[in-house]
């Protein structure tokens, strides 16, 4: 059976399928540029304040980052009252319910690790503001950091994913259909909302604008890398902690789901 119009005309209707497709993203993206356009401004006003302070001497903040690393302890809890713990499940009816078999166990882990690490991320941040708050380059880290959130919580990287095939599909199948403009406000959008060919936040990019000097920018990144890597940490400690404090309820050994716990992690 011929294709009605031929083959030409299907590919018009999928390059017309593309495009709107195209159209739908960029929306969504401008959508999030109203949302990120405040705080990308915000840590610009903070670069360009800490480009003209006195730079933080490498050791300075190379011991902030180990008394950081001093606090670790302190931060994630780690449940060593079991009994307590047991009473806060035998509180709650429905999270209680997850623990005698009419619920799924790894549920119940998701519960209480997120809670763990929502408690984790608060106490994270108080302490490195308490240790860090002398040091300038601290500042602009945080900023990024928390832009770095966002553009995940938007799911930017997976947006960008998807705008570039359906611009590889159009660019192959659809040549001289208005396509370089179509490319050419993704560009744009691109630049205006500083992220990355993968939709990370670009700001290595924004540093250079601004004329941040080369030592200020190192001091900016190990700040930053030093909060991930903290973060990501405290993440890990309290997965093991959460896991090890559930081998250790009593509840949990009378759910059949028992011996699906080293499944999940």
């Amino acid at each position: 059976m011929a294709i009605p119009g031929g083959l030409e005309g299907l590919r018009q209707e999928m390059c017309s399928k593309y495009q709107g497709e195209t159209d739908t993203i960029y929306k969504q993206l401008r959508s999030i540029h109203t949302r990120i356009r405040g705080p990308i401004n915000k840590l610009r006003q903070i670069l360009e304040q800490l480009k003209l302070a006195v730079t933080t001497p490498i050791d300075e903040l190379t011991n902030a980052i180990d008394e950081m690393g001093d606090q670790f302890d302190d931060i994630v809890p780690d449940f060593s009252d079991i009994t307590e713990l047991d009473k806060l499940i035998a509180a709650c009816t429905p999270f209680g319910r997850l623990f005698d078999g009419q619920g799924n166990l790894q549920d119940a882990i998701d519960a209480v690790s997120d809670a763990t690490l929502g408690l984790a991320s608060d106490l994270i941040n108080d302490a490195t503001d308490t240790i860090m708050k002398n040091i300038e380059e601290y500042i602009s880290a945080k900023a990024i950091d928390a832009l770095d959130k966002m553009f995940k919580e938007f799911r930017i990287p997976k947006v960008i994913i998807e705008i570039d095939e359906l611009i590889n599909c159009i660019s192959n199948m659809c040549p001289g259909d208005n396509t370089q403009s179509i490319i050419d406000k993704i560009n744009n959008i691109q630049k205006e909302m500083y992220f990355t060919d993968t939709g990370t936040f670009d700001s290595a990019r924004l540093m250079v604008e601004v004329g941040l000097s080369a030592d200020k920018s190192y001091n900016v990144n190990l700040a930053k890398s030093s909060l991930d890597t903290f973060e990501n940490n405290a993440i890990s400690e309290a997965s093991d902690r959460v896991t090890n404090v559930f081998e250790s309820v009593e509840a949990i050994k009378k759910a059949p789901y028992i011996g699906k716990i080293s499944s999940y992690f």
